[in-house]
């Protein structure tokens, strides 16, 4: 994963040249020639093979955010 990505360099939403071209927010592709979407729980631009479904009334959410204990809210074990 990406230390910091280009998406968190921003107000939400106000998405750059940068996020939307440049690397996938987990696993670096290229988005220049790949479909890609902003993720609903941690706001990254990532790849279609990212992706982890759609809700029709939440939205987009990648794959990284559906597992357990993943996420931006996601806690350090302890």
């Amino acid at each position: 994963m990406l230390r910091e990505h280009p998406c968190h360099r921003h107000p939400p939403g106000q998405h750059t040249d940068t996020c939307l071209t440049g690397p996938c927010g987990f696993c670096g592709t290229t988005l220049q020639a790949i479909a890609s979407g902003e993720c609903r729980s941690c706001l990254r631009i990532v790849c279609e093979a990212c992706d982890g479904g759609y809700d029709p009334d939440r939205g987009p959410i990648c794959h990284p955010c559906t597992q357990p204990g993943t996420g931006p809210r996601a806690r350090p074990a302890t």
